[in-house]
């Protein structure tokens, strides 16, 4: 059965909401009993933006995850090419493993890469070039000065002449099987589907505390948040890999 995306706005935003006028219900003892300590206004402001509020957030983050159900990926996807897009600046020390991820995808169709780099002076032009000589679907574009990310990307897409583009930061590692599950999730998406985005994991996550509140920022924070900003068909931005198309924006 069919559920529209209003309706299905609706239904979590209802639960949600009943969800916090429980928890407001509930916590009256404590209202009454900090109040006794602190006064009122303090202490329905602690607990409310303590408790009332996260708990209305995860509420709502839960029965969104509940209601998100994907079209699987339609079995043989005639895969178009692609081109992928990637900015460096400085990225000498991990560059060369980002770019051996990428020729090892099992993709079944040709794949473009067009390296930026964003007025580098390290190594990295140095490293792309000697890469550039084994793999002619390599391309290096070298800018002099820094220009920013995005305005690097835009000197990347004006030489694209495929559909998909994707972009992939100089600093990740894609699985073998990441562009054609990219792809395909985009194709087997409704039409109006404009970009999808990969989920974004650390590498080093066991290293430090640092890397492992990271890991789980990246999976809480980007991967759960953009799984139901998509949902709810909002606006797609998500670092790492991700493509879109030019024909549909």
């Amino acid at each position: 059965m069919y559920i529209s995306i209003k309706t299905k706005f609706a239904i979590v935003l209802v639960f949600s909401l009943m969800w916090m006028g429980f928890s407001i219900w509930f916590s009256q003892p404590w209202y009454k009993d900090l109040t006794a300590q602190i006064g009122l206004y303090p202490a329905y402001f602690f607990i409310t933006f303590i408790a009332i509020v996260p708990g209305f957030i995860n509420a709502f983050v839960f029965m969104s995850l509940l209601m998100d159900k994907r079209p699987k990926i339609i079995e043989d996807l005639k895969y178009p090419p692609v081109t992928l897009l990637m900015a460096a600046y400085n990225e000498a020390t991990v560059i060369r493993s980002t770019l051996n991820s990428l020729f090892l995808q099992n993709y079944p169709a040709p794949i473009r890469v067009i390296v930026i780099s964003d007025g580098s002076y390290d190594e990295t032009v140095d490293v792309v070039r000697e890469t550039e000589n084994k793999h002619p679907n390599l391309e290096l574009i070298y800018l002099h000065h820094n220009c920013g990310k995005a305005a690097a990307l835009n000197h990347g897409l004006a030489k694209c002449e495929t559909d998909i583009v994707i972009t992939v930061d100089a600093d990740s590692y894609i699985n073998k099987d990441g562009i054609r599950n990219l792809v395909g999730r985009y194709l087997s998406d409704p039409i109006n589907t404009a970009a999808v985005a990969g989920v974004i994991l650390i590498r080093n996550s066991r290293e430090n505390w640092i890397t492992k509140a990271q890991e789980w920022d990246y999976f809480l924070g980007i991967a759960g948040i953009k799984r139901i900003q998509s949902l709810f068909q909002g606006t797609l931005v998500a670092q790492g890999a991700f493509f879109y198309t030019t024909e549909k924006f």
